[in-house]
């Protein structure tokens, strides 16, 4: 079931501003349990990357999320490569659609941008 900013609207009828505050909502709650998040951003020009990662630095107009990658060979345990990072989400003027389907989600949609946050785990605890 999707519902769009909590209104019951069709989506070319809900503004940016009317989608951000259960936006936020939902952006607070995953950063206050810790949970992990999986971020896919699509776009223009073969623009497409997924990452694994917390919440950090949720305000009104933007988010982070803090990533971390590593790959090791089998015994000895040696790191092959090891990424990691932040990336930037910005929330100005964009419109936001809540996904309560099978794990809670949000699309974030600007232009020829969207980015989609799942949640894996509620929180960062076991």
């Amino acid at each position: 079931m999707i519902v769009e900013a909590k209104i019951a609207q069709s989506q070319s009828e809900v503004t940016p501003e009317q989608s951000m505050p259960p936006a936020l909502e939902q952006l607070h709650t995953w950063d206050t349990a810790g949970a992990w998040l999986e971020l896919r951003l699509t776009g223009p020009d073969e623009t497409n990357f997924k990452l694994i990662g917390r919440l950090q630095n949720v305000t009104d107009s933007l988010f982070a999320l803090s990533w971390s990658t590593d790959t090791s060979d089998s015994l000895p345990k040696r790191s092959f490569a090891h990424s990691d990072g932040t990336t930037v989400i910005s929330l100005e003027d964009a419109t936001v659609v809540l996904s309560d389907d099978s794990r809670p989600a949000m699309i974030i949609s600007r232009g020829p941008f969207r980015c989609t946050l799942t949640e894996l785990r509620a929180s960062g605890f076991a």
